[in-house]
């Protein structure tokens, strides 16, 4: 029990850690339009 809550929290943590990686992407590409546009 205790080893499953381990490989899930480590599990959630890669999953946060892409979520950002492509959240700041998408930030990115966004200010770079703004940025190109005004």
């Amino acid at each position: 029990m205790n080893t499953f809550g381990i490989f899930n929290y480590t599990n959630f943590i890669e999953l946060g850690i892409t979520y950002f990686h492509s959240f700041s992407v998408v930030i990115g590409i966004i200010l770079g339009f703004t940025k190109l546009f005004s």
